[in-house]
């Protein structure tokens, strides 16, 4: 998933022009928290999936992922990491999967966010 913007970005984890999809660990940070919820658009088909990729990986300890079948409304889907060691450098994405049989879209909406908590 892309982000055009940052609600909040005091230590430049995001960059709005380059790697949109990537929140990267700055310098002086050894341990992050990786929260993120989406909210899709109404389909009761199949199945939705939201993980996170840490430099391009989805295996690493620790990481966040929900699946869940798809709902009669919108379906909200919210994952919070545990601590994850890291590195200066090291990015983490917000990935999503979907297999409806059609296209299916996450709402650009104050319900759909992507976060990174420095702890230590």
């Amino acid at each position: 998933m892309s982000w055009g913007s940052e609600s909040y970005d005091t230590d430049d984890y995001h960059d709005n022009s380059t790697n949109k999809s990537r929140l990267t660990v700055p310098s002086g940070v050894s341990k992050v928290i990786v929260s993120g919820q989406a909210r899709w658009d109404s389909n009761t088909s199949g199945t939705r999936e939201i993980l996170v990729w840490k430099n391009g990986s989805s295996a690493y300890e620790g990481r966040p992922f929900q699946h869940m079948g798809a709902q009669t409304y919108l379906t909200m889907q919210s994952f919070v990491s545990p601590v994850l060691a890291v590195s200066p450098g090291d990015y983490f994405e917000m990935v999503a999967w979907q297999d409806s049989g059609g296209s299916r879209n996450i709402e650009s909406n104050v319900a759909t966010w992507f976060s990174i908590q420095a702890v230590e």
